[in-house]
């Protein structure tokens, strides 16, 4: 049975016992009719004297209201009418009142003055005969109430007759009620509170087809689909979860309505913040912000929210939590309601430190470069103009020998030229364009070989530990240059203690794994060679950091260093496919490491082209090829002193020419770099198709890819390097010649 089939039986019921009440009543009424209208009638008046009292009361209180004293005038003439029906002594009493009541009131109605106080007599005298009207209408209603309780008493015999009847009518209703909805309704709230306190699996279990039951299965299916919904909600926040902690950036909800922040793993594995540690206030974004920045960021995001923007973007420097500053960029979205107000910001913010600094290590590198090729290209022309002077020089040297005023002034300007080819010997080393003799070196037998000379050119106030790790591998290098890098960092050392220190100089084998060298564009992973030469000096300011390797640069007082010490040191590493690398603090020292790769043991060079060895055969012909004309004319005079004949090229093709034109040409002495899209190992290569008997000596301001094999020299190539004197010329002819080549 359907619950409104129900309602509608108990309804019948129901209604029967009402009719049969109201029978009852009605035959019992009458008997009362006459007292209960009297009754009726006093208890109007009373009301009507109610409300009399009730505005007389406002009135006492000093407030007056024409409306009010209106109104209270009216229901006094109304109950002054009511009361002429009855004729006892008290109706008599009440209508005195009555009247004294209405006469005051005719007073105030005529004052008519807005804010008008009422006099304090007045308002007692108000309430004087109110009073006598309420106790002369209770006398009026005592004697009808006496006779209508009689005749009441049988009238409510009649009716607990019928209220049994109704009360047993409705102890059926309420059983079948409780039955058939009572018992449902508690089994569906308690699956409902079971629910609530999130049983997802909870359902109502209910028999039938009524309302209740479609209820239940309206509640069954609700249920069923918002669990689904909630797994999927949780899968997809346990994917956000996953992909949070999965991703090194530090991932960031803003919700704006509450103003807190919520933060992903990323946090701590990026920044090192305990997230535990931490509160949800926007202090923790804002916060470790650098204070240069912190203004700026604070306005951008703002500006974001409150323009309507979708998305934000900003690199800026944030503070970890071991006080460090990270370059970050922070990209974040703004979520906004269906009215366009912002809601939530969601962001993450990802460390580019390392990313700026391989992008400022490629700026210096490309700036060392630049520098590297500006440096080179003017040791280039410096060398020709020197070659050109230091000769001369030399010529008048030999004129002047007997000359003692004029002699003294041609020797000072061959060293000057002299001390002039040193400087350019230091530019090309920055720029790594010296020529290397590369030899299997034991690193620690060299700086143990050293140590007499560090002593004797540090002094007695620097202290000196040397630390050598065994078995140390071998490298290959240029002895020379790496011994003048190493006195070269050791006196830097010194002049960074003016007062004395000590100095460590340590080597061992390391491996440079592909994090390493992540770092270093030019580094390749490996084995290396670490020598590490630190001191405890005054140190250097982090912005010069950066500066120290190039030339001409010097932390060093005016006229106390060249600047070109450790470019120099730089140079000639990088030539040797090594690496260098300062650490420095002010105030604790600096420490400079220099990585050289492991060299494995080489077999004996393979035999040397006899176009560049010596045979022991005189050369008569020299055919000179070089596009400087300066250095073109001195180079032939040079040669033509010594009794060979002498040809001359300014280009390679005018070279080929004669060498095709003339058999006799005993040696090519060319340069190596010369405009018009020939250098000199490419005129060599097609001279010796031509004649490979052909004598080669190269010629350079300094060294290119052209000869070089690893940055030495290939095998069985001479070169004469500028600017050269006579007798440096004279020695690699010697050379070519197998030793027979005699001065003339």
């Amino acid at each position: 049975m359907k619950l409104r089939r129900i309602s509608r039986v108990f309804i019948f019921f129901t209604l029967v016992c009402l009719v049969l009440l109201s029978i009852q009543g009605g035959l019992t009424w009458r008997q009362v009719t006459s007292g209960l209208a009297e009754i009726d009638s006093l208890l109007e008046v009373r009301q009507q004297a109610t409300r009399v009292a009730a505005a007389i009361d406002y009135i006492s209180l000093l407030r007056y209201d024409p409306l009010i004293i209106e109104g209270v005038h009216q229901d006094v003439m109304q109950i002054s009418q009511s009361l002429n029906t009855f004729s006892r002594l008290e109706a008599q009493v009440a209508q005195q009142h009555i009247r004294e009541i209405a006469f005051i009131c005719d007073q105030l109605r005529a004052i008519d003055i807005p804010g008008y106080e009422v006099d304090r007599f007045v308002a007692s005298q108000l309430l004087l005969h109110i009073n006598g009207l309420n106790e002369s209408l209770e006398l009026l209603l005592a004697i009808p109430y006496e006779n209508l309780m009689q005749q009441l008493l049988g009238t409510m015999a009649s009716f607990v007759l019928g209220v049994v009847v109704f009360a047993c009518m409705s102890l059926f209703g309420f059983v079948l009620i409780f039955r058939r909805i009572g018992l449902p309704i508690r089994v569906i709230q308690e699956s409902v509170h079971e629910f609530a306190k999130g049983n997802r699996q909870t359902r109502i279990n209910l028999d039938g087809q009524d309302e209740l039951a479609q209820l239940a299965a309206s509640f069954n299916y609700m249920a069923a689909k918002l669990a689904l919904n909630e797994q999927e909600l949780a899968s997809s926040e346990e994917r956000f979860r996953l992909l949070a902690r999965a991703t090194v950036d530090a991932i960031w909800d803003w919700d704006l309505t509450s103003d807190r922040i919520w933060w992903s793993e990323g946090l701590d594995k990026t920044f090192g913040y305990n997230l535990k540690e931490m509160d949800q206030s926007l202090e923790t974004l804002t916060g470790p912000v650098h204070p240069e920045d912190v203004t700026e960021m604070k306005a951008s995001l703002q500006e974001a929210i409150l323009s309507g923007k979708e998305g934000w973007r900003m690199e800026y420097r944030y503070r970890k939590q071991s006080g460090d500053y990270a370059h970050i960029e922070n990209n974040a979205f703004v979520i906004h309601d269906a009215s366009g107000q912002a809601v939530r910001v969601i962001g993450g913010m990802t460390d580019l430190s390392e990313q700026v600094q391989l992008e400022e290590q490629l700026r210096q590198s490309q700036r060392l470069e630049s520098i590297g090729q500006l440096t080179g290209g003017i040791a280039h022309d410096f060398n020709n103009l020197l070659t050109v002077i230091l000769g001369n020089a030399e010529l008048l040297e030999d004129e002047l020998h007997s000359n003692d005023e004029l002699r003294p002034l041609a020797e000072m300007i061959g060293k000057a030229a002299q001390r002039g080819a040193g400087l350019t010997q230091h530019l090309l080393a920055y720029a790594r364009r010296q020529v290397l003799k590369p030899d299997l070196l034991d690193v620690n037998r060299m700086v143990r070989d050293m140590s007499g000379l560090l002593k004797r050119s540090l002094g007695e106030q620097v202290e000196i530990e040397i630390n050598l790790k065994p078995d140390l591998w071998p490298v290959l290098a240029d002895r020379t240059q790496l011994e003048s890098a190493i006195l070269n960092l050791c006196i830097n050392a010194r002049d960074a203690m003016p007062t004395g220190g000590s100095l460590t100089i340590e080597t061992e084998n390391v491996q440079l794994d592909d994090d390493y060298t992540l770092h270093y564009q030019d580094l390749r992973p490996g084995e290396y060679v670490r020598l590490a030469i630190s001191d405890s000096g005054i140190g250097i300011e982090a912005d010069c950091l950066s500066k120290v390797f190039e030339p001409f640069f010097t932390t060093k007082e005016q006229g106390k260093g060249t600047g070109l010490g450790l470019s120099m040191v730089f140079g000639f590493i990088k030539q040797s496919n090594g690496h260098i690398n300062i650490y420095s603090e002010p105030g604790e020292g600096t420490v400079v490491r220099l990585y050289l790769p492991r060299a494995e043991e080489v077999a004996e060079e393979e035999a040397i082209s006899s176009a560049m060895q010596g045979d022991g055969v005189l050369f008569r012909k020299v055919l000179v090829v070089e596009d400087d004309e300066l250095v073109r004319g001195h180079a032939a005079e040079l040669l033509e002193s010594l009794g060979y004949q002498v040809l001359s090229a300014e280009n390679g093709t005018s070279a080929l020419e004669l060498i095709s034109q003339d058999d006799t040409i005993d040696l090519l002495f060319t340069d190596i770099i010369m405009p018009g899209g020939m250098n000199g190992r490419e005129l060599a290569d097609q001279a010796l198709l031509i004649r490979p008997e052909l004598k080669i000596l190269f010629t350079s301001g300094y060294t290119e890819h052209a000869v070089l094999q690893q940055g030495r020299l290939e095998p069985g190539i001479q070169m004469l390097s500028k600017p050269y004197r006579r007798q440096d010329l004279v020695e690699k002819l010697t050379t070519l010649t197998g030793g027979t080549e005699k001065i003339s």
